[in-house]
């Protein structure tokens, strides 16, 4: 298993169970719980991680290697 795979399942897994819980706790009784938001927050950032660090590091990888030159 890859790890932006992992990364795609950890972040969707966190974003439901502390979104949700968020967001129901948030309809009940209109409070909000730092806990949960920041669970959800940093399951939001992984996803984000996830489409934009693979985009990153495949430049890095070919600035490196100078795989620029190959495909002009």
């Amino acid at each position: 298993m890859s790890l932006y795979k992992t990364l795609f399942q950890l972040s969707i897994c966190m974003m439901v169970i502390f979104g949700g819980t968020f967001f129901l706790k948030y309809i009940k009784t209109g409070e909000v719980f730092v806990n949960q938001f920041s669970g959800f927050f940093i399951g939001l950032v992984l996803f984000f991680y996830r489409f934009f660090g693979r985009l990153i590091i495949r430049k890095e990888r070919e600035e490196r290697l100078g795989l620029d030159a190959l495909f002009v």
